[in-house]
C-alpha cells in the first residue's frame, strides 16, 4: 500500500514539476544534496540514460552549470567526467557560440531535488524535459525507481 501511495505522489509531483519548469524556466542547473545518493553513481546513471538516446561519439552536450552559490558541486563535476568518459563532447556556455547550430549539439540543464530519501532528477535537453526518480537499491547502488516522464515543449 505504501508503494502505491509513493508511486501516485511521485507521478503527481513529476507532472507538477514539468508544468512549473515550463512556466518558470530556471537559468542554470540546480542541485540539492540528497543524503544517501552518491553523486558519482547518479552521474553514471544519467550518462547511461543519455547514451541510450544519443550516440556518444557524435554528440556534444552544452551543460548549464549550477548557480554561483553552488560552486564545485560534486554532481556537476561527476556528470561532466562521466559524460566525457562515455565519449560525449562536453562544453559550457562560454564555448557554445563557437559550436554553432548543429543537429548533434544539445543544451542540457539539470535539476536535482530531494524527495523523501530519493533524488528527483529533471533533465532539460533542448525542448524536452525528462523527469525520473532515483534511489539507492538494496546493495546501496543508485538506480532508477521510476520510468522516465518525458514532456516536449510546445
Amino acid at each position: 500500500m505504501r508503494s502505491l501511495v509513493v508511486l501516485v505522489l511521485t507521478v503527481a509531483l513529476m507532472e507538477g514539476c514539468a508544468l512549473q519548469s515550463a512556466s518558470h524556466p530556471i537559468s542554470g542547473s540546480y542541485i540539492e544534496v540528497v543524503p544517501g545518493i552518491d553523486p558519482t553513481q547518479l552521474a553514471q546513471q544519467l550518462t547511461t540514460y543519455l547514451a541510450g538516446m544519443y550516440p556518444p561519439a557524435n554528440t556534444t552536450f552544452i551543460l548549464m552549470q549550477p548557480a554561483a552559490d553552488q560552486p564545485d558541486n560534486p554532481l556537476a563535476v561527476a556528470l561532466t567526467s562521466a559524460l566525457s568518459k562515455a565519449g560525449f563532447a562536453v562544453a559550457d556556455l562560454s564555448t557554445a557560440t563557437s559550436l554553432g547550430k548543429r543537429a548533434n549539439v544539445h543544451h542540457v540543464r539539470y535539476r536535482v531535488s530531494a524527495f523523501d530519501d530519493r533524488a528527483l532528477v529533471e533533465l532539460d535537453i533542448d525542448d524536452r524535459t525528462i523527469t525520473r526518480l532515483y534511489a539507492p537499491d538494496k546493495s546501496g547502488l543508485v538506480a532508477a525507481v521510476s520510468a522516465p516522464a518525458v514532456r516536449e515543449s510546445d
